[in-house]
């Protein structure tokens, strides 16, 4: 029994021995790793206009040629290559037309605003609520006089129109009454 436990003993040693061995090689091989590196303070690295730098402390950032490789093979790329520089397109602005319709009146009650509007060269009226959309424009406020719809953050405002021109009428003179023959 006592050489059994001075075999473990002995082995336990050796693996003590080969472990501590290989943790120091391995602090010896990052440290001469380091050495190998070409850091320079951050001050002298060259940085593109308008670019804020950290505070001023002791930061050290190694050399811009170290990340070379991740420019030439991008990591969250699935084909690990550089993307292709493709001609930059402008960007197409959707333009927004003020919608074809005119208000021909409002609906206010403590429940329900709303608005009557009627599309030119319709005889149909469409009848409106707060929230709901006409031509892709969403009714948003109802007042005695205009309503406002909104689209794509974009406001629009349809006031009443006023007729035109309005026919005088002419008055009428109150008749006469004739004369009673009653005495």
């Amino acid at each position: 029994m006592k050489q059994t436990n001075r075999k473990q003993l002995t082995l336990l040693i050796l693996l003590t021995a080969v472990t501590c061995l290989l943790v120091v090689g391995t602090i010896k091989i990052i440290k001469a790793a380091v050495k190998q590196t070409n850091v320079v303070p951050l001050s002298q690295v060259t940085q593109e206009p308008g670019f804020q730098s950290l505070p001023s402390k002791n930061y050290l950032l190694s050399s811009l040629e170290n990340y070379r490789t991740i420019v030439d093979r991008p990591l969250f790329s699935s084909s690990r290559r550089p993307a292709e520089n493709k001609p930059e397109k402008p960007e197409q602005k959707k333009t927004i037309n003020k919608p074809e319709f005119s208000l021909i009146g409002v609906v206010i009650t403590p429940e329900v605003q709303g608005a009557l509007i009627r599309k030119p060269g319709k005889k149909k009226i469409i009848h409106s609520f707060i929230g709901e959309k006409v031509d892709g424009w969403r009714l948003t406020e109802v007042h005695a006089d205009r309503v406002v719809f909104i689209r794509d953050g974009r406001l629009f405002e349809a006031k009443m129109k006023r007729p035109k021109s309005t026919k005088k009428i002419k008055k009428r003179r109150p008749r006469k009454q004739a004369k009673s023959t009653q005495k």
